[in-house]
This record gives C-alpha cells, structure tokens and sequence, in this order.
C-alpha cells in the first residue's frame, strides 16, 4: 500500500522528455542469412566490425576503396565521408582505439595506415604509407597503448598508440607477408605471424626475435590466426588446403581440428566474446562453420547464405555467440532462432550502461539504459516478453556512469538512481508505480561515483 509522501510525490512527477515506441524484435529462422544490403555495390568486404561503445552499429571496409556505416536495426548503410577520396584504395582492416573511441584506424591496399580522430568523417594518412597493403590493426588487450599492423612486407609494432611505427623485421632480407596476426592476451609478449607459404613465425619476447613454429602443420598456407581470449595458450590457425590447425601452447605445437568442416580451404576466423567456446570459420566458396566446443567439432551453418565467392571475414556480434556478420559481395548476418539471438532497440547515444529491474509491477523485467552523451536515462517497460519495449527518456542534467534500482521509499516499487562520476553526484528517480518516475533529484556527494550497492 502507498504511503502518503509517495501520493506526493506522484503529483510532482513531470516527465521531462517522452519517446514512446513500440519496437518489435524479430527472430530468424535457423541458419538464415539476411543480407544488410550494402550501397553502392558491387563490392568485395574485407572487414566487419562493430561500434564499441554502440555494438549495434557496423563499420565495413571494402573493395573499391571505401568505409561504410550501418544502424543494422534499419539495414542501411552510408558511405563515410571523404572515405572514398581520400583513401582510395581497398581497405582491409579497421579498428577504434579502446582509449579513446573517436580515434579510428584503416589499414589499406598500397596506401599503408590511415587515421580518424572524429570517427570516420575524416582520414588522413600515418607515417606508415605503403606501397603495401596493410591487412589489420589490432591493439595489445594488456596495454592499449601498443599496436600491430601487419602488413604485406612486414610486421609493424607502435608503442604510443600509433604515433610511431617500428618494423619488427621479422624477416630482414626478403620481409614476410604478415596475413594472419594475433597476439596472445594471457601472455602479451606471444605474438604469431602467419605467413602464406612460410607457416607462423612466433615471437617470445616482444617482437624482438622470431623463429618458425611449424611443429604439427601439415600445411603452412596460412590465411588467418586468431587468440582465445580466455582460454591460456590456445590459438586458431586457418589454411587453404589444410583447414583449422589449434595450439594449446602458444603455437609450440599445431594440431588439425576438422571434425565436420567439408571445405579445407578456409578463408576466415571469428571468436566469441560473449562465449569464448563458440568459433566460426569461412571458407574460400561462401560456406561458414560453427563450431560449439572450441574447434573439435564443426557444425555447418551456411543454410541459406547462397554465395559462392570467398568469406573474407567474419565478426561475432559481441553480446551474443550466435549472430554473426559474414563480409562477402556483400554483408549477410546470421541469426539462429530459439538460441540467444540478439534483438536491437535504439537506446539513444552512446548508452554504456544497463540495468534490468521491473519497474511497473509486472513481474516482468524492464530495461533502464544510462546514455552518456544525451546525459539521460531511457526506461524501456517490457510489454510482450522481451519482443516488444515502450520506451521513456528522462534526462538527468549529467552524464550517468552507473545505474542502480530499489525500493527507497518502501512503498513497494523500485526507484531508480543514476551516479555521475565526473560531477561526483547521484540523481534519484522516484517511481509512480506504473513504470513512470518524477524529474531526477540530484545530490552532490563530494567523490566520483563508480558503483551503487
């Protein structure tokens, strides 16, 4: 039963910003592929990859020479500006900087490594020019600061977040074409190189020193090597004859792993991260693969993908192991129906943090998003089991960093309340009772807000 200050404090409720939508999710059959539809075509897709800060947005690099950006909630996609002028070649890997996510990178065909500090609207080129072709950019997930750029004549190693570039001269007198790299996250001083028609040279110590680790591979045609995140010592190596070779000891030893792969010849590797077991590979004929277990066994997913040009990359959508983006002729997404597939709801800009919590008495659980760049907090009341969202924005009057929920007037509804850690203050949003909550009642505290309990 409400108390009297919460009838009070209903009569104070004003929402200051409404959005009401309603948002149906879909669900895909099993193995089907649906085509997001890229503009300006024909293309060939080198690279795929999502938003950090909003993984509901896609970047594609490609053939000709340009960079496309995708809401894939409309499957459309728009050209980046000045991507095709001023890079004008193809690009084959991109990649933000996790210190800072308006600072992108573009590795190219002949033109070496290109630069963009307001995400992609503008590039210019680096110190590193070319005339090679630049296959990635991937940064150390132990020190970010640290980045690698393999490249078609070399491996090139930055340790000041790509302001300089040094040639790790792994080969000092015919240079190597670094297609695969990876470095190991549990030991970030494990880097792999692989090389077509030379295997994988390792490294133990930094990029100082290389030697050829061949030791269980039957084919040394690599086009791709990728590093579990989470299992110590474990790495995929893709061949074009040979199919998927594993380590379990940071590349001293290779073992084949085919078991249900029916094409050899593999183009592509993606893992997981929200499920670090699950594995796909793509093949040189338009097939992909699956593999639940960390590469013992593949399952063949292609369904009805119908191509038959290579899968030149593939990007597993980051809160779920079982949407994934292939890059072809085009880019196709799969999702797996009655598995975790992922259902995607504008929340506003740049929204960093999530609480579930029912907020309207239903026994049903809502959605509270904090976005921090429209400095408000969306309520997404949950009307159909997580298939269909009604959605309010509420701004906050600051950027909200953590989000918590809770009774705290003990009239049996969960209020919700925002902490800002740079304006070291909490905003308090009481709840109506029915999901509707009154303007935020914002305290300073004196101290950087980094977690509510």
């Amino acid at each position: 039963m409400r108390t009297r200050s919460s009838y009070i404090l209903t009569a104070l409720c004003a929402v200051v910003v409404s959005q009401p939508s309603d948002l149906s999710a879909q669900l895909d059959s099993a193995n089907t592929w649906v085509s997001t539809a890229l503009a300006g075509g024909p293309h060939t897709v080198h690279s795929v990859i999502t938003d950090p800060d909003q993984p509901d947005t896609l970047f594609a690099g490609t053939s000709p020479g340009s960079i496309y950006k995708s809401l894939n909630t409309t499957l459309t996609w728009t050209e980046i500006a000045n991507a095709g002028t001023t890079i004008s070649q193809a690009v084959y890997g991109i990649a933000f900087n996790p210190l800072n996510t308006d600072v992108m990178w573009a590795g190219t065909l002949n033109k070496g490594i290109y630069k963009s500090v307001d995400r992609g609207v503008t590039w210019t080129a680096t110190s590193v020019t070319g005339p090679f072709t630049t296959w990635d950019i991937v940064f150390d997930p132990s020190d970010t600061t640290r980045m690698f750029a393999p490249t078609g004549l070399t491996l090139f190693i930055s340790t000041d977040a790509g302001t300089t570039w040094n040639d790790a001269r792994i080969d000092t007198v015919s240079g190597v074409n670094a297609l695969g790299f990876a470095v190991m996250p549990l030991s970030p001083d494990t880097m792999l190189v692989g090389v077509p028609t030379d295997g994988i040279y390792r490294s133990l110590d930094g990029g100082t020193t290389w030697s050829i680790s061949n030791s269980g591979l039957t084919d040394v045609d690599i086009t791709a090597i990728v590093a579990s995140l989470e299992f110590a010592g474990t790495a995929y190596a893709s061949t074009t004859g040979g199919g998927i070779f594993v380590t379990a000891d940071a590349g001293s030893t290779w073992t084949a792993q085919n078991t249900g792969i029916t094409n050899l010849n593999i183009e592509s590797l993606a893992i997981s991260r929200s499920n670090p077991t699950v594995i796909y590979a793509g093949s040189d004929n338009g097939q992909v693969f699956k593999s639940p277990d960390r590469g013992l066994t593949w399952l063949n997913v292609t369904g009805d993908l119908g191509v038959s040009a290579a899968v030149n990359d593939l990007f597993v959508h980051p809160d779920s192991a079982n949407v994934v983006y292939a890059g072809v002729d085009d880019i196709y997404r799969l999702k797996q129906a009655g598995l975790d597939s992922v259902s995607f709801f504008p929340t506003g800009t740049k929204a960093l943090i999530l609480e579930t919590i029912d907020v309207n008495s239903d026994t049903i659980a809502d959605l509270v998003a904090g976005n921090v760049n429209a400095q408000s907090v969306q309520v997404m009341l949950n009307r159909s089991q997580g298939a269909t969202f009604s959605t309010t924005s509420y701004a906050t009057g600051a950027k909200p960093t953590v989000i918590g929920a809770g009774d705290l007037e003990g009239d049996g509804d969960n209020d919700v309340v925002i902490g800002n850690r740079l304006q070291q203050t909490v905003a308090i949003l009481f709840n109506d009772g029915t999901g509707k909550f009154c303007t935020p009642t914002e305290i300073f505290v004196g101290r950087s807000v980094t977690e509510l309990v």
